[in-house]
């Protein structure tokens, strides 16, 4: 599976959109469902952290699941584990 590389704060850049975005009515399922799945390829794409990092990243990613769910769309379940 290809990733896509990125820093931790060009994740956080990626998060914020997505929260952003699942709060926007217009958007429709397959939206927030490739903006869900570039969020994750974005998760494993992270270089240069810490395990610290990356388990905060994990844990935002939890986070934006739980929101997309309250807003009423529908994820595929992440697998959070990473290759070291």
């Amino acid at each position: 599976m290809s990733t896509i590389p990125c820093t931790i704060p060009e994740f956080n850049s990626a998060l914020s959109f997505f929260l952003k975005e699942i709060k926007n009515p217009s958007n429709d399922q397959d939206s927030i469902g490739n903006l869900w799945k570039g969020l994750l390829l974005h998760y494993m794409g992270i270089t240069e952290h810490t395990d610290e990092g990356i388990q905060r990243c994990a844990s935002w990613i939890q986070m934006a699941e739980q929101s997309a769910t309250r807003y009423g769309w529908l994820l595929e379940e992440p697998n959070l584990e990473r290759d070291a």
